[in-house]
């Protein structure tokens, strides 16, 4: 056979139409610069990580007993060398990891940790099993995943979604402070994380600090255990900026045998927005801390948390001059809280729309609602069945400014006002509809130098309204409108104040005060304190000593 290079030229097509000299080394060559400029363009599209690097495709198995890790590493390593890619999983497969090596990472104090990890992720790098789950290998004491350039923020585009991390809790050895997180990010811009479940992890869900642009949505940790952090823990000077998280839910994280918090969301936060934070059966606050400042949250809701520090927790710290500022919450709702289920403290600028808590303040000690800071403001604050107290104003809180305090049913004082707090509050409603009131107090002002204004006051309890100071203090100042008791059961105690220029318990500043509900007492030596008065259709009856009542009559002009 005629070799095909022999044909140097095609002159003549069939018909005898004469035909242009077509060499064939001349189109093969323009095959070529085609393919090659295909190529290039190829390349350019990589960088926009649109290549997709199967870990099957590298040895990975997942059968959750082969160790995969170098097979899924190496589908990393191939998108990095690509430009950038997604590395994609099986949603029905479970790939085991182990330790590979450690990084250490610079604290904000200028000390040094160490971290083993498993994976290294890189810049421009989406990791997606579609599904399917990464498993921590039995004893490995090591964070899952870790960023490749850790302390700085030479990572960019780091994503990690629709992936699910066994931290396997029960088979890791190490003490609770060895720094395991199933995410480890540290020194990331524009991160990542999307659609994320986390369970059975030794210490942390996910550990992020320095990270700023990230984007967190649908971040999911049912049991964490050990340093007891679900997500977040940044820290100042190493927050996490300009980034927004969807929804963050947390379900029994605790701190352990290391007696740490086990907080299911805890971060310094700076120019952040967050839409919804939920905890359940968690030993302790979802906490915005520290450095944290200009900071918008949508809804935050706690059930049942198992210690002092459980509900939402914004706080401080004064030794080191960090204070939370201008900080938002839309909505709090706390239920069964062992301790409070909303507080604030050593904050500037701290507003809550509205807080709703349900049989909180459990263990005793704490209050429901415990505020302090300056300028706080609270729209709407609704306590219902606290064991302890309702609400706290502390002597450390300025300027404060609340539109309604409901109480009802607390086992101890509705409302209680510090020495040195400040500020103004609409109105308060302390009640106890309960067969026998529990409710101790309505009011208290425990304050020598209280300067609360509270315009509308109403109560109905075991003792409405008790003024504890003994220091010069014109009540009118206090409260201009003053509602108590429903029935004989009511009192109203003052304790020993002055008046500027009289020594009167009480100052009415009004031209009325009004005992709504009739009482008449059984006989002149019927049960009574000195000092109560009450009324009838036919006279009025004051009790001049114990079980002692003197009357007068009533009539009409």
């Amino acid at each position: 056979m005629t070799p095909l290079s022999s044909f140097t030229a095609i002159t003549e097509l069939s018909d005898g139409t004469e035909a242009r000299a077509i060499y064939f080394n001349e189109r093969f060559s323009g095959l070529s610069q085609n393919l090659d400029q295909l190529n290039s363009d190829l390349t350019g599209f990589s960088n926009f990580s649109n290549q997709a690097f199967n870990v099957v495709h590298y040895g990975a198995v997942g059968n959750s007993t082969t160790d995969d890790t170098l097979a899924i590493q190496a589908a990393i390593d191939a998108a990095s060398v690509a430009g950038g890619g997604t590395v994609i999983g099986r949603s029905d497969h479970t790939y085991l990891l182990t330790f590979q090596s450690t990084k250490t990472t610079v604290t904000g104090s200028g000390g040094t940790n160490a971290h083993q990890y498993c994976l290294d992720i890189p810049s421009d790098i989406v990791l997606d099993l579609q599904g399917g789950w990464l498993k921590l290998d039995d004893g490995q004491n090591a964070a899952m995943l870790i960023n490749r350039s850790t302390n700085s923020s030479n990572n960019t585009n780091i994503t990690i979604r629709n992936t699910k991390f066994d931290g396997n809790r029960s088979n890791q050895t190490d003490s609770p402070e060895g720094e395991q997180a199933a995410l480890f990010f540290w020194g990331v811009n524009r991160l990542t994380l999307k659609d994320i479940y986390v369970k059975d992890a030794r210490e942390f869900a996910g550990r992020i600090r320095n990270v700023s642009q990230g984007y967190f949505d649908n971040l999911t940790c049912e049991t964490s255990e050990g340093k007891g952090w679900a997500f977040g823990l940044s820290t100042a000077s190493q927050e996490i900026r300009n980034s927004h998280f969807g929804r963050i839910f947390g379900s029994d994280v605790s701190g352990g045998a290391s007696g740490n918090d086990g907080n299911p969301f805890i971060a310094d936060l700076y120019n952040c927005t967050i839409d919804s934070i939920t905890a359940s059966n968690c030993s302790a606050a979802i906490k915005i801390q520290g450095s944290s400042a200009d900071v918008a949250i949508g809804n935050v809701v706690t059930l049942r948390s198992l210690t002092q520090n459980s509900g939402l927790k914004i706080q401080g710290n004064l030794g080191d001059s960090l204070f939370p500022l201008r900080i938002s919450v839309a909505n709090v709702i706390s239920h069964v809280c062992e301790g409070q289920g909303l507080y604030i403290q050593d904050t500037e600028d701290v507003n809550i729309g509205s807080y709703s808590g349900f049989s909180n303040a459990m263990d005793g000690a704490v209050p429901d609602v415990w505020l302090a800071g300056y300028r706080t403001s609270v729209g709407i604050i609704n306590s219902r069945l606290a064991n302890q107290q309702g609400v706290l104003i502390r002597s450390d809180a300025t300027d404060i400014q609340i539109g309604s305090i409901n109480v009802s049913n607390t086992s101890g004082h509705a409302v209680v006002v510090s020495t040195g707090a400040s500020g103004n509050i609409h109105s308060i409603i302390a009640r106890d509809d309960r067969g026998t009131p529990q409710m101790t107090r309505g009011l208290t002002l425990s304050a020598a130098d209280a300067n609360v204004v509270i315009s509308h006051f109403t109560s109905s309890g075991a003792t409405d309204f008790e003024w504890t100071s003994s220091a010069t203090l014109p009540m009118k100042r206090v409260v201009s409108r003053m509602r108590v008791g429903f029935g004989p059961t009511a009192t109203l105690f003052t304790g020993t104040t002055d008046d500027d220029d009289s020594m009167a318990q009480l100052i009415v500043s009004g031209s009325t005060m009004r005992v709504d509900t009739s009482f008449t007492p059984a006989s002149g030596t019927a049960s009574g304190a000195t000092g109560d008065i009450v009324w009838d259709s036919g006279f009025a009856y004051i009790c001049t000593s114990t079980d002692s009542w003197s009357r007068t009559a009533l009539s009409t002009f």
